[in-house]
């Protein structure tokens, strides 16, 4: 139809002109609009172009309708999984290494399985719709994301009464410490992990051989910078070697001595606070072994060691270090 519509204007041009007496415009072609003179070749390659274009948007589009209707079936099927047990959204598991690299995941993991409460871990699903991030949780067909949010949340539908025994002052304490733990000493680890120790982080998550060379830079052109910004305006991250080193030894220090002698850090008993600390404390042992972390934790403050194996085996049992997906506590 464009082509006879053009085909006739042209044909129209051309009769007028000759009315007129004047020559016609030679910009005006077969194939081509005013001021634009193509060829049959390049009015044959448009036509190629505009046709790759079209395929390739019509492609994107339904590639994007197809992962649209997956992710509505996923969520369908976990809110009904849901109403029996929680699907935790985490991390891939780190074969003979740990059950995950993620502090956040690994409390919520571990605060579950204290407490007895039933889970399937789902590595491959997206981040929370409300907070972009991991972990988070699909409980009674309700989407809760942040690892503390989530462990209030389970704490009162479980009615879980790990702190039940705790005095009103050792509750306030607990909740310093975890505040400490999961605010400001996790910082120190996001920063030695990614510019202190990065190739020891990409062996625990299996990131080698080709997949490290194919991953290495984009992740160093463009997720490095932004670790590094966030650190920087957080603070940490304006220090230097010296000033972290004594952060972290500080931090480690107190770490060491309210816990002490007892078995967990709030006495014999394990509380909530524990699932925090330990989380935090397992990843420092993933440094290598002349990292400040792991010196300081096997060399000076032994007790954090001992507590971090301690953990493992209540929380975990047999299953550690490769935990299974599904927990079910029956």
């Amino acid at each position: 139809k464009i082509c006879v519509e053009e085909e006739a204007a042209l044909s129209q041009h051309h009769s007028t002109a000759a009315n007129q007496g004047v020559p016609p415009d030679p910009s005006i072609g077969a194939h081509g609009t005013m001021g634009i003179q193509l060829t049959d070749q390049q009015w044959s390659l448009l036509q190629k172009t505009g046709i790759l274009v079209g395929a390739a948007a019509s492609l994107h589009l339904a590639v994007k309708l197809v992962k649209a209707y997956k992710a509505k079936q996923r969520e369908k099927k976990e809110k009904k999984e849901s109403a029996d047990r929680v699907v935790l959204h985490g991390f891939w598991r780190c074969k003979d290494i740990t059950p995950s690299v993620s502090p956040p995941a690994l409390r919520l993991e571990v605060f579950m399985r204290l407490a007895k409460i039933p889970y399937r871990l789902e590595t491959e699903g997206p981040m929370s719709k409300k907070h972009a991030k991991k972990p988070w949780m699909m409980w009674k067909g309700e989407e809760v994301a942040d690892s503390v949010l989530c462990i209030q949340r389970l704490t009162k539908d479980f009615n879980v009464k790990l702190d039940d025994k705790l005095t009103p002052e050792q509750l306030a304490t607990a909740h310093a410490l975890m505040r400490m733990t999961n605010e400001h000493f996790i910082w120190p680890i996001v920063d030695y992990r990614f510019f202190s120790d990065l190739d020891r982080f990409a062996e625990v998550v299996g990131i080698t051989g080709w997949k490290k060379a194919l991953l290495m830079v984009p992740f160093l052109l463009f997720v490095l910078p932004r670790v590094k910004k966030l650190l920087y305006g957080l603070g940490y991250g304006r220090f230097d070697k010296q000033e972290k080193e004594e952060i972290i030894r500080d931090d480690l220090k107190a770490f060491a001595n309210i816990l002490g002698k007892k078995k967990y850090m709030m006495g014999d008993s394990v509380t909530t606070v524990d699932a925090h600390v330990f989380a935090a404390l397992q990843q420092c042992m993933l440094f290598r072994e002349d990292s400040i972390f792991h010196t300081l934790m096997t060399k000076e403050y032994p007790n954090l060691k001992e507590y971090v194996t301690r953990m493992q085996s209540l929380a975990f049992g047999a299953d550690w270090p490769n935990a299974p997906l599904v927990y079910d506590p029956k």
